[in-house]
């Protein structure tokens, strides 16, 4: 039925199941106890045999043509000039949006003294209006309704639209250009 069992010298059946060591096991004369599995023997761990190991395959070498390397430290001439007039061209963008922003708040300050009746001896309110009625050039008239806050509402607000478009308008054709 299964593996043939034999005695510990004698080569003979055992008559002690205890004393049983089976025919392709090991040579050591101790039983072995049920359930105990040996440790793999230290020179036997995991060794291919010469013939196993797999060939690395050779290099390949790469054969195709490089630019020459040039010194990545420092750009060029010509690098740092388009860098330097990128800058210039996004500044003057910048001061562009920000002139629009700037007369659109004026008008809009302009609209709000208008319709809450502000002081018009005061300081701020003289500037503000002084400078508002200038900017508004052809927009102060565009609409005439017969109530004045109605009027300066309109006329100055869509002033102050008109300016924020183009100036944004003005500010992305500079990028593209530059």
């Amino acid at each position: 039925m299964g593996a043939h069992t034999y005695g510990p010298d004698d080569g003979k059946p055992a008559e002690d199941p205890a004393d049983v060591r089976v025919a392709f096991g090991s040579d050591d004369p101790t039983p072995e106890e049920p359930g105990k599995e040996e440790p793999p023997a230290a020179d036997a761990t995991q060794e291919t045999p010469p013939s196993e190991t797999p060939e690395t395959p050779p290099a390949v070498e790469d054969v195709r043509p490089r630019r020459p390397e040039t010194d990545t430290k420092e750009p060029s001439v010509g690098k740092q000039l388009r860098a330097g007039w990128q800058r210039v061209v996004s500044a003057i963008a910048t001061a562009v949006v920000i002139l629009s922003v700037v007369i659109a708040v004026i008008l809009a300050l302009h609209i709000v003294f208008e319709v809450f009746d502000a002081n018009e001896k005061n300081s701020i309110v003289e500037f503000v209006n002084g400078w508002a009625t200038d900017l508004a050039y052809g927009f102060k008239d565009l609409f005439v309704p017969k109530d004045a806050a109605i009027r300066v509402t309109v006329n100055y607000g869509l002033a102050a639209v008109v300016y924020l478009v183009a100036g944004r308008i003005l500010a992305g054709i500079i990028r593209r250009l530059g």
